[in-house]
């Protein structure tokens, strides 16, 4: 079974952006991927990151879905538009986004898609479905990072509105599964 690294990221390191132009117009950046395509053959890219799903079971403080929810759209990225991505320009592709990648019901795939490409695959997920796709992130990705909002469990509930202990909880399992440790 293929190692993977566990990053845990806690909220208060994550900076604020916004989305794309690309996004906003709708067109997933089709304009900019054959640009790219088209221009840079010698050298690797380093990282592209790739936003799969803006859906999430979470309502997090800081997050902008909570903060923008009567504007909030909810929506997965769709394989086919996925696979148009050049990932054989990059070193490493990293699905997360203000959305829980895992919710996309196409997670799976997207990451046989990108490994196919010879490239390094990895996620942020919040954690509440490491238990449930444990088994194929453990076979498929090559790193994962857990945001978590405190290594407080009141702290961490005021701000994700979930359990801490149920998240080092899917933790632990993820890492005996990683581990071979049963």
């Amino acid at each position: 079974v293929p190692k993977c690294r566990i990053l845990v990221l806690c909220a208060k390191n994550i900076g604020a952006g916004f989305s794309p132009p690309e996004r906003e117009r709708g067109d997933g950046g089709s304009k900019m991927l054959s640009l790219i395509k088209n221009r840079l053959t010698l050298k690797k890219l380093g990282i592209v990151q790739v936003e799969v799903s803006t859906f999430c079971q979470l309502n997090c403080a800081m997050c902008p879905k909570t903060i923008f929810k009567k504007d909030w759209i909810s929506k997965h990225m769709e394989l086919e538009l996925f696979q148009k991505i050049p990932f054989e320009l990059f070193k490493t592709a990293h699905l997360q986004g203000w959305g829980e990648p895992l919710m996309n019901p196409n997670t799976i795939e997207m990451i046989d898609t990108v490994k196919k490409k010879n490239c390094t695959v990895g996620l942020t997920t919040n954690g509440l479905l490491l238990k449930e796709f444990a088994k194929d992130l453990v076979e498929k990705i090559d790193y994962i990072a857990i945001s978590l909002a405190s290594t407080k469990e009141e702290v961490h509930r005021k701000i994700r509105k979930t359990s801490l202990h149920d998240l080092v909880k899917n933790i632990k399992f993820f890492t005996k599964l990683r581990t071979g440790d049963r």
